[in-house]
């Protein structure tokens, strides 16, 4: 893993970008991206969780903010080493 896939590089972007409070109904959705970015941690760190979870190989990969249709994008993405998708994850705050 390069320095841009990594945690602490990903988050300062979106804090550089202006993570969004909870009141600000605008930047709503960059809530979901930010708790994406926090579950692939935990899913990498216990891989064991990612398969029970999502019923995927451990050797899976997560992509985050994955394009999967023309104007379609979800939070994260679990994919198997061919890098067919096992599995869309869209995290929703508030609907």
């Amino acid at each position: 893993m390069d320095d841009t896939e990594s945690f602490f590089f990903t988050i300062q972007n979106y804090v550089i970008s202006g993570l969004p409070t909870l009141s600000d109904k605008n930047k709503q959705t960059l809530w979901g991206r930010y708790f994406a970015i926090c579950f692939k941690e935990v899913l990498q760190e216990d891989k064991k969780l990612c398969s029970k979870l999502f019923e995927v190989n451990q050797n899976t990969a997560i992509n985050l903010e994955y394009r999967y249709m023309k104007g379609r994008q979800a939070d994260m993405a679990l994919l198997d080493k061919n890098g067919s998708v096992g599995a869309l994850v869209e995290i929703k705050v508030e609907d």
